[in-house]
């Protein structure tokens, strides 16, 4: 399930931004850590149990829009549930810019 997020998120950052995560890291191992680790900082935020480290985990890999997103969708959250979850995310990422 892992791969096809990793695959779908490089698809649609190439589309958005010209490039993806597979230009920065292409080892299978070390993707499916960074993508794991990616899917506990939205299960931290849909659970109200988020960190301040979760917010330097993104920021510190370079973690996209389009790649928080894809993660959000994942759990098959409600639109309005998706939208909060995502929105808390970037507003907390902003902060910290």
């Amino acid at each position: 399930r892992m791969s096809m997020q990793v695959i779908a998120t490089a698809g649609l950052e190439y589309q958005t931004y010209g490039k993806s995560i597979l230009d920065c890291e292409n080892r299978f191992r070390e993707l499916m850590q960074i993508f794991e680790r990616l899917n506990r900082v939205v299960y931290h935020y849909r659970n109200e149990i988020h960190k301040t480290e979760d917010i330097r985990f993104l920021k510190e890999y370079d973690i996209t829009d389009v790649a928080i997103k894809v993660a959000v969708m994942i759990p098959k959250d409600s639109p309005k549930e998706q939208e909060q979850t995502l929105g808390k995310i970037l507003s907390d990422l902003k902060k910290i810019q």
